[in-house]
């Protein structure tokens, strides 16, 4: 019965108390892993204990590493567990400001308010808040009676408030003599008072909308059994606490990828667009140094400019979906990117009349490759038409009427304006 007992038991997390996890220091991950796991060695007096009983009944504790907080560094949280189902030791750990400190609560109590214990456990991702979740059950059989299956637990989420964490129950199931009974919630492990029954559909239906507008994050880790934690050497220690730390992952690809789909040269620079990406809430905008990509600057638009690039000048973008608060990336990226070459805005020289129509001519532009000539007799530019020359000559005008002309640069395919363009123009009266 222990045997199953902590098998399923992951991680103890004290119901009675709230902790605070301190925000990390400002050391490189690795020097952060390295320091957790120190700490875990070197304080295991703390929190291992190799021996100890409630009767007969010998204990065990395990551990793992989760991130609480998403800050993107992990926590160490230590279960030890020994006793009988209704006399149970526990206790929870933290790291915080290079300590490993106890979340409190009582020892030798009543399992059914001692501890919780985290299995059945997922991150979710939230499209519509950019937020992640991480939801937990604790039910199991205790134990079969002549009668039928005796067992208790629920379903609860880790609410994070600001640096503190604290477990809210949305749901329970219990059987007494193989009689299922389910409740819209629960005080503790096992404490249904003061909620109400419910049916099974009802219970199923808010287990079902606790998760929906959300995502499955697939959160991964590793959980190690300690009993023979005295008998390890460090570096066996150290390898296995690592192999728990580098066990943890989230998902970070649980929104589409987007897509840049649009450039456009501005006198400040050049301006990217892209499609709005379901349930993104910030974007990070990429632009490619050597082989490696630099981050260039976060948006919550679909739109973003590089006022750093110069007039002929080529730099490849890509831009990637993030979460609410920046730390994490919720999509993945084009690792190949798009190409763009930037280009001056062409200088005016004349609208002369030529054989056939008026001839408007440009000076080259730094960068420029094709040009689109542009003309407006009222308020809106339209097309003329496209060249690689630095000449174009309007034809089909009508005589008399006041025609104004401006030229922008585009990309060798026409798709994308590589430059801005004289806003002013030049102006010429129609006549052949």
């Amino acid at each position: 019965m222990l045997k199953r007992m902590t098998s399923i038991l992951l991680i103890m997390i004290m119901m009675l108390s709230v902790f605070i996890i301190a925000p990390v220091s400002s050391a490189s991950a690795a020097s952060y892993k390295d320091n957790i796991i120190n700490a875990v060695i070197n304080n295991s007096s703390l929190w291992y204990k190799s021996s100890f009983k409630y009767g007969s009944v010998m204990g065990n504790c395990t551990f793992t590493f989760l991130d609480l907080n998403m800050d993107g560094n992990l926590e160490f949280i230590v279960d030890t567990a020994g006793g009988t189902m209704r006399n149970t030791f526990s206790q929870a750990y933290y790291y915080s400001g290079g300590k490993l400190i106890k979340a409190g609560g009582g020892e030798n109590t009543d399992a059914g308010e001692g501890y919780n214990s985290l299995y059945g456990m997922d991150y979710y991702y939230n499209k519509s808040t950019g937020k992640y979740m991480i939801l937990c059950s604790n039910y199991f059989h205790a134990y079969y009676g002549s009668k039928g299956a005796y067992g208790t637990g629920g379903n609860f989420e880790l609410i994070f408030g600001g640096k503190n964490i604290y477990v809210k129950y949305y749901s329970a199931h219990n059987v007494t003599n193989g009689v299922n009974s389910y409740y819209n919630g629960a005080k503790g492990y096992g404490n249904t008072s003061g909620y109400s029954k419910i049916s099974k559909s009802t219970y199923d239906s808010i287990n079902k909308n606790k998760t929906k507008n959300y995502v499955n994050a697939n959160m991964k880790s590793v959980t190690i059994d300690l009993n023979n934690w005295h008998k390890w050497s460090t570096s066996t220690k150290k390898a296995k606490l690592t192999e728990a730390y580098d066990g943890f992952s989230v998902s970070k690809t649980v929104v589409p990828t987007p897509n840049l789909n649009k450039f456009e040269g501005r006198p400040e620079g050049v301006k990217l667009y892209w499609k709005a990406v379901s349930g993104a809430k910030n974007y990070r905008i990429f632009q490619k140094n050597g082989s490696s990509w630099k981050a260039i600057g976060n948006t919550t638009s679909t739109t973003f400019t590089d006022k750093t690039i110069k007039p002929n000048e080529a730099k490849t973008y890509t831009v990637r979906c993030t979460s609410a608060n920046g730390k994490y990336f919720t999509s993945s990226f084009n690792s190949k990117g798009h190409n763009f070459k930037y280009a001056s805005t062409p200088t005016l020289k004349s609208a002369a009349y030529v054989k056939g129509g008026v001839k408007i001519t440009w000076n080259k532009p730094s960068g420029g490759v094709r040009y689109r000539v542009f003309y407006k007799n009222g308020s809106s530019w339209k097309s003329l038409g496209d060249t690689t020359a630095t000449s174009f000559t309007h034809t089909n005008g009508t005589i008399g009427k006041n025609y104004t002309y401006t030229v922008r640069c585009v990309s060798s395919t026409g798709k994308n304006y590589t430059s801005y363009f004289n806003s002013k123009g030049i102006t010429k009266t129609f006549k052949k």
